[in-house]
């Protein structure tokens, strides 16, 4: 599986991983990657769009908090 996130020209982390992704390990690659780049981007005046499809570690309560 791939992670990564970008908003125009502003390119964060991509992550790879080789394992099926349990709520756990998704909610760790959020708060390690996702989150300062969101602060980046607020810092930088932009607003973030976050997107996510419905596979089950992605609507967990657990990952929704």
């Amino acid at each position: 599986m791939v992670w990564g996130c970008f908003v125009g020209n502003k390119l964060g982390h991509i992550i790879f991983m080789d394992k099926s992704i349990k709520k756990d390990i998704y909610i760790r690659v959020l708060k390690e990657n996702l989150l300062g780049y969101i602060d980046t981007l607020t810092a930088d005046g932009l607003q973030d769009v976050f997107q996510e499809d419905n596979i089950r570690s992605h609507i967990t309560k657990d990952t929704q908090k």
